[in-house]
């Protein structure tokens, strides 16, 4: 019995020799093929136009986060740039946050996307962005050794790319954009600003700040300007702007009404997903 027990550990040791299972070059879209994955091997995605790679793999540690509540699969999907190197993430303050509220953000080239799930039991969706590709990841049956997986690529459409882009990425583009020669351009810059300035809590964070932070200030004088732009759509979208965003009433009264409207405004945002979740 002992020795049986010592012959086991030798021969299957908890360390896995990674190798990589299959190189695939992206050259037409769209692009749709399985792939069946066991521990230790990987596929490594190349898009014939871009010099950067994606690559798939799957072992055997649980998830966690959302996903984690998911029924306990024996293997689970892991992507990065490189095989057996998961994409690292890291603790981002948000520029108007005051020191107090932060984001988890990655700066990794690849870009998820919408992560759909359709029942404790049911295969997983995961949305992924390199440069202009999109990678869809549908993850179908999984057994003790492997996990049968099936990756769409095709074209990336323009709005979500944009929806992609946060922080001073998201800045820079929208700012850039303030000017462009097409109207539904400057029309859609300034959705996106707006958008900038709430995530990154630049417009009045009660109780900790009861104004607009003073980035917010600049990007809302930007915005002004055009509101007397010679597009009618512009025009309305830079002045329903510029009064969403204006000067909080500082009274008591509008503190607390901020205060209350913050924290509907915040629960809303939760609820919708926990709803893409349970798509």
């Amino acid at each position: 019995m002992i020795f049986l027990a010592l012959f086991s550990l030798v021969v299957n040791p908890t360390v896995s020799i990674h190798t990589t299972l299959r190189s695939v070059e992206i050259q037409r879209l769209p692009y749709s093929q399985e792939f069946t994955l066991s521990p230790g091997t990987a596929v490594v995605f190349s898009f014939a136009s871009q010099k950067k790679t994606m690559a798939i793999w799957c072992d055997n540690r649980p998830y966690t986060g959302a996903l984690a509540n998911k029924a306990a699969r024996p293997v689970n999907l892991r992507w990065g740039e490189t095989p057996f190197k998961p994409v690292e993430s890291y603790i981002r303050p948000l520029e108007g946050g005051e020191g107090i509220e932060s984001v988890l953000d990655s700066r990794s080239y690849i870009r998820q996307g919408a992560v759909i799930t359709f029942g404790q039991k049911d295969p997983t969706e995961r949305h992924f962005f390199v440069e202009s590709f999109k990678i869809i990841i549908k993850e179908h049956q999984a057994t003790d050794s492997n996990l049968l997986v099936e990756v769409i690529v095709q074209p990336a459409a323009e709005g979500e790319l944009e929806e992609l882009k946060h922080g001073a990425e998201l800045r820079q583009y929208s700012v850039s954009r303030l000017s462009d020669p097409a109207p539904a351009i400057r029309a859609k810059a300034i959705d996106q600003l707006v958008r900038y300035i709430r995530e990154e809590r630049l417009d009045s964070f009660p109780p900790i700040r009861l104004g607009l932070h003073e980035s917010a200030k600049q990007l809302l004088e930007a915005i002004g300007k055009l509101q007397n732009d010679n597009d009618n759509t512009v025009r309305q979208k830079a002045r329903a702007a510029v009064k969403a965003l204006q000067e909080p009433d500082l009274s008591e009264a509008g503190v607390n009404k901020a205060t209350k409207k913050r924290a509907r405004d915040e629960e809303k945002r939760r609820e919708g997903k926990r709803g893409q979740r349970r798509l």
